[in-house]
């Protein structure tokens, strides 16, 4: 009785072992996803800053206003969060969707583009 316990927990020891392996995969895998974004984070901010001081150089544009249009940009989904949500109603079905997609998944729309940034 107690080798074929030994073996029923041999078993359960190898299988712990291989989906600990496939665990620590799938972290190193988040890992290195986490690194890139960070990355790319920090491209896109160091752009960002870029563009801003540009703009303000060149145009004339005040920091009070570029302060008023990130809010104007962050109430549009109507909550002052912080966060860009790109969801907008099709102009088709007017359910909510999201323009990235390029169809509207309630009606098959796909004239949704409005501007350059539903296409990022």
């Amino acid at each position: 009785m107690s080798f074929l316990w030994d073996l029923i927990q041999q078993r359960q020891i190898s299988n712990r072992q291989k989906e600990n392996q496939k665990t620590q995969g799938r972290v190193r895998e988040a890992a290195s996803d986490f690194r890139s974004l960070k990355e790319q984070h920090e491209q896109l901010s160091l752009v960002c800053e870029a563009m801003w001081e540009l703009l303000r150089d060149s145009v004339g544009v005040s920091e009070t206003m570029l302060l008023n249009k990130v809010e104007e940009i962050d109430l549009r989904d109507g909550s002052l969060d912080g966060k860009n949500n790109r969801a907008r109603a099709c102009n088709a079905c007017g359910r909510k969707i999201n323009p990235q997609r390029g169809l509207c998944l309630f009606c098959g729309n796909r004239d949704i583009i409005e501007s350059a940034w539903d296409k990022v």
